[in-house]
């Protein structure tokens, strides 16, 4: 029978995966850590479709989310050009600080390290700032945990072997003690 050593349920998310990963380490003690690549700060609506809903609910509610103006002059230009950023800068520029507060992922509610990864030049979202908030968030919280981020040069598809083997590290070092 196989059986898991519940010190050692780590998630990985890229992108909206990032976004997922984040959420799941905040509401689910039995995962311990989190790496999360090109992450967002907030949960946001389904941004591949039409819909204003929140892309995740727990308990069967939706999350609270800040909706990507998908009709928005700078998103149907990003579909065209591949720079979709601007977009989501604007959605969290008119969002209130209320809005933005409840969206926010509660990541100071992981039990565990959490290894963000963003692009300083990212065309998809703003992943290096919404990381920084991650990061001021988790430092405001005085979070119990290692907490690291890798800001890449590149893109948001800029994530490589150099990127992969740091990642491998911080896991190693804070994963693989609590598995023995």
């Amino acid at each position: 029978m196989l059986q898991i050593n519940s010190n050692c349920v780590a998630v990985f998310g890229f992108s909206k995966g990032a976004e997922l990963a984040l959420l799941l380490g905040s509401h689910f003690d039995s995962i311990n850590h989190v790496v999360a690549v090109m992450p967002s700060h907030v949960t946001w609506n389904a941004v591949k479709t039409v819909s204003d809903k929140s892309s995740w609910t727990l308990k069967n509610q939706p999350l609270a989310h800040i909706s990507a103006p998908l009709f928005s002059w700078q998103m149907q230009k990003g579909n065209v050009t591949g720079e979709f950023t601007p977009a989501f800068e604007e959605a969290l520029a008119k969002a209130t600080e209320l809005e933005v507060e409840q969206a926010r992922i509660p990541v100071d509610k992981n039990t565990g390290p959490v290894l963000l990864v963003s692009a300083k030049q990212d065309e998809i979202w703003p992943s290096y700032d919404m990381a920084n908030e991650v990061m001021k968030y988790l430092e405001k919280k005085e979070y119990g945990y290692t907490y690291e981020h890798i800001a890449l040069e590149g893109s948001h598809y800029g994530f490589n072997k150099n990127t992969l083997s740091q990642v491998n590290a911080f896991l190693k070092a804070s994963l693989l003690e609590k598995c023995k």
